[in-house]
């Protein structure tokens, strides 16, 4: 299901369902224009893909930009970055290109990591990144 401008799916009693890139989303998501969401959406959503799809319209650049983002460290396609002032305490965020599709994903990772290395470590359950890359 997939629709820029408006619902995916429509039915005639009223009801419908907005979708981008095969991803159920919120009407208003769809809806607004990116220049008009909050970046924090990002931050906020708790679901993968959509936080993709968040990011795909908004654009990764504008939501560090719009959220004072810090790049700590890189590691291959990965980059750790640092937000501040947006919660309790700094948030980290390790970016994640897709080798296969391209598409970029973001996790959020604790605050207490930094350096992408770690973030991916963290993120596939202690096992180091090199370990990955050799069993794929």
């Amino acid at each position: 299901i997939h629709c820029e401008t408006g619902p995916a799916i429509s039915y005639p009693d009223g009801f419908s369902i907005y979708g981008l890139n095969g991803v159920r989303v919120s009407k208003e998501l769809v809806e607004t224009p990116a220049e008009k969401l909050d970046p924090k959406l990002l931050i906020q959503e708790k679901n993968a893909e959509i936080r993709r799809e968040i990011l795909r319209k908004i654009g990764m650049e504008r939501v560090l930009q719009k959220l004072n983002g810090k790049k700590l460290d890189s590691w291959r396609e990965y980059e750790l970055y640092e937000i501040k002032n947006i919660d309790i305490e700094p948030i980290h965020i390790l970016k994640m290109k897709c080798p296969s599709t391209g598409a970029y994903y973001t996790l959020r990772t604790p605050p207490d990591i930094v350096n992408a290395r770690e973030a991916i470590k963290w993120c596939n359950h202690s096992i180091a990144p090199e370990d990955i890359l050799l069993a794929t």
